[in-house]
């Protein structure tokens, strides 16, 4: 019987000493949807905001004048970890921060394959000034996992909780301002 319990032990401690450990972020982030008030004019804001996606090479996949409405398609964000000794970004201009995930088995951190998100802009104009709201939603991770013949694929990761930095948001408001 004590033998028992002893092998029960250190198969519980093996299992558990190889599960993942979830550090997060401990930097302080905006919560969206972040707004932006300009003097330029509807026309101005919506041209610039055009063209900014242009020249990111984000596609849109809703574009609605009439409405100030502008949805991108699911567009693989440039993201970042923080440094776990200053809590700071690793890629000071990331648009989205993960949690940090450790594998204590083979004792390394583990990385995204990609990080996906949607970005939704409105774009208002009243008494003559515009405003800009700017939100990203379905922010997601994936990881890489491999056939049995090796080749790989992507599979969604429940772990890595992405979150924006507001620094998509800032590119935004410097286009606008």
């Amino acid at each position: 019987m004590q033998m028992r319990k002893i092998i029960v032990i250190v198969i519980a401690l093996g299992l558990f000493s190889c599960s993942l450990k979830v550090i997060p972020h401990k930097g302080v982030y905006p919560e969206p949807p972040l707004v932006y008030t300009t003097d330029k004019t509807f026309d101005q804001v919506w041209d610039n905001v055009i063209d900014f996606f242009a020249q990111q090479g984000i596609p849109i996949s809703l574009i609605d004048r009439s409405s100030g409405l502008i949805i991108s398609t699911k567009t693989k964000m440039i993201w970042s970890m923080e440094d776990r000794k200053t809590n700071k970004l690793k890629n000071e201009g990331a648009w989205v921060v993960i949690d940090n995930l450790y594998n204590p088995g083979p004792r390394k951190y583990i990385r995204p394959a990609n990080v996906y998100g949607v970005w939704n802009i409105r774009v208002k104009e009243a008494g003559g000034e515009a405003s800009i709201n700017v939100n990203v939603n379905n922010l997601s991770a994936t990881q890489n996992e491999y056939t049995r013949s090796g080749t790989p694929f992507e599979v969604a990761s429940a772990y890595f909780n992405p979150k924006t930095t507001g620094n998509f948001e800032k590119l935004i408001y410097d286009i606008i301002k």
